[in-house]
């Protein structure tokens, strides 16, 4: 997914990260975070890389916020979903995980908020 979001002067950009279990067994799971391809925290903890685990059929969300100074005139956000990061695979590739999901933002500061 490519989206963009504007930040006025000044102004942390908060978000919210949705993650989702369909699957019937518990998912472990990993979230790793770069903002213009460097790794950086995303949550408050200042955690590089997120570990969670989630039930079968839920859903969870976490918290994050980059803050206004690290942000480039025109940076690139982007998250990247590792799910049973630490299990291994078998020898049937592709059968037993789906294409992992990502989310990448292209963020942009401006000094007005009509701009």
């Amino acid at each position: 997914m490519w989206t963009s979001q504007k930040i006025l002067d000044g102004k942390n950009l908060d978000y919210f990260l949705h993650v989702g279990n369909n699957s019937n067994t518990k998912l472990k799971f990993v979230l790793v975070g770069f903002l213009d391809w460097n790794q950086i925290p995303l949550n408050s903890n200042s955690q590089k890389v997120f570990y969670g685990e989630l039930k079968p059929k839920h859903r969870g969300i976490i918290k994050g916020e980059i803050e206004y100074n690290k942000i480039n005139d025109r940076s690139n956000f982007t998250v990247i979903f590792l799910p049973n990061a630490f299990s291994i695979l078998n020898n049937s590739y592709g059968k037993e995980y789906a294409n992992e999901a990502s989310f990448r933002l292209g963020i942009y500061k401006s000094k007005e908020e009509n701009s």
